[in-house]
């Protein structure tokens, strides 16, 4: 009589939902000529049973089942109090004779997580002018770790059929809990480059994933967290129409131009313009050194009389709003004899275009009717 042989399939891993070692083996293929009566566990690490490094189980042979597959059949848990980067070692072995001799051993090994979960508590892309994303996170356990840092990414989430995506990283310290960003990096598909050229401006009407992954050392371990967003459209919403002053703003007509005056914008920043009673979008200007926003009234077509203006920060929140009075003709542009306006942006121009091919379109198909009714 012999030894039995070392027991198949032994694996074992780390549970960090419930700080446990699970094992799982198959019985040992050869008895050694004598039916085996004990299996033995033993587990060595860190945070085991009774505060101990080193743990070991008799398992009853009758509880472990053969198996024609590659994992274990006979299940074990080992409570393991979660100690971040923790190595543990496992043995399982087999004796015929009550315990007084073991045969060789099956071995593995389990690993703790190095850092803790990251869970994102939110993600957020604002701007309509220029566009940033906010990231925001926190860890799912507050204990010592092996915690170094973090690498947070934003990659584009592009179209069927796009050859190319725009992307941005950072990697902060493990004190971190925020990254923005503004500026994103246009690559290949194909690009098996790790590195990310920030160069570019977030776009507008764009779907990005945002993900923050921990780090131990230049190892990215633990789980990471998550989030799709959609950036801004480039123009905001209309607000509803004012009916009065607000925000401390004034205005001057001259010149085919409105200029504002509004105290919560500071020199340099972008405001959007409205200017009611119907909301006609005046566009994007930029805060001048004297703190005035001036926009071109040309193409906007307002009737003479009383309007208001609705100024708009970055954000589309309403900063300022002020009445504003047009004598007769005042900002209104002539058309041409085409009936088009040559102020009126391309995309504005070429629709009043198609209409009125449209039109020439719709009276000959009529000219063409009446003559062959012969009239």
């Amino acid at each position: 009589m012999t030894t039995p042989s070392a027991p198949r399939y032994l694996n074992s891993f780390y549970d960090k939902a419930g700080w446990l070692i699970s094992i799982a083996f198959s019985p040992s293929p050869s008895d050694g000529g004598a039916p085996i009566t004990d299996y033995r566990l033993t587990v060595t690490g860190p945070g085991l049973p009774d505060g101990a490094t080193t743990y070991t189980e008799r398992i009853d042979p009758a509880t472990v089942y053969p198996t024609a597959g590659e994992f274990g059949e006979y299940w074990k848990v080992v409570g393991a109090r979660l100690t971040f980067g923790a190595h543990y070692d496992l043995t399982v072995d087999a004796s015929n004779d009550g315990g007084v001799t073991w045969g060789p051993a099956a071995t593995s090994t389990a690993d703790a997580p190095a850092t803790p979960d990251v869970e994102i508590t939110s993600a957020k892309a604002t701007g309509h002018k220029t566009v940033s994303v906010t990231v925001n996170w926190r860890l799912s356990l507050d204990e010592p770790s092996q915690l170094t840092g973090f690498v947070v990414y934003l990659l584009e989430k592009p179209g069927d059929g796009s050859v190319r995506f725009r992307a941005a990283s950072r990697t902060v310290g493990a004190d971190i809990r925020s990254v923005t960003f503004d500026r994103v990096g246009d690559h290949p598909w194909d690009s098996d480059s790790g590195s990310v050229d920030e160069t570019l401006p977030l776009p507008n009407d764009a779907r990005f994933s945002v993900a923050v992954i921990p780090l131990a050392g230049e190892l990215r371990t633990g789980d990471g967290d998550g989030r799709d967003i959609a950036t801004p459209s480039s123009t905001p919403a209309a607000p509803a129409q004012p009916t009065g002053a607000s925000g401390g703003a004034s205005t001057t007509v001259a010149d085919g131009r409105i200029v504002a005056k509004v105290p919560a914008a500071k020199a340099g920043d972008w405001v959007f313009g409205y200017a009611f009673s119907s909301p006609v979008a005046l566009g994007w200007t930029q805060v001048a050194a004297d703190g005035t926003a001036t926009w071109s009234l040309a193409g906007a077509k307002l009737a003479a009389g009383t309007h208001h203006l609705s100024v708009l920060s970055d954000d589309g929140a309403v900063i300022g709003t002020a009445a504003f009075r047009l004598a007769s003709g005042t900002g209104v542009t002539e058309l041409a004899s085409t009936g088009s306006d040559a102020a009126l942006p391309l995309g504005a121009a070429a629709v009043l275009l198609f209409a009125g091919l449209a039109l020439i379109v719709v009276r000959r198909a009529r000219g063409a009717r009446s003559a062959a009714n012969g009239g």
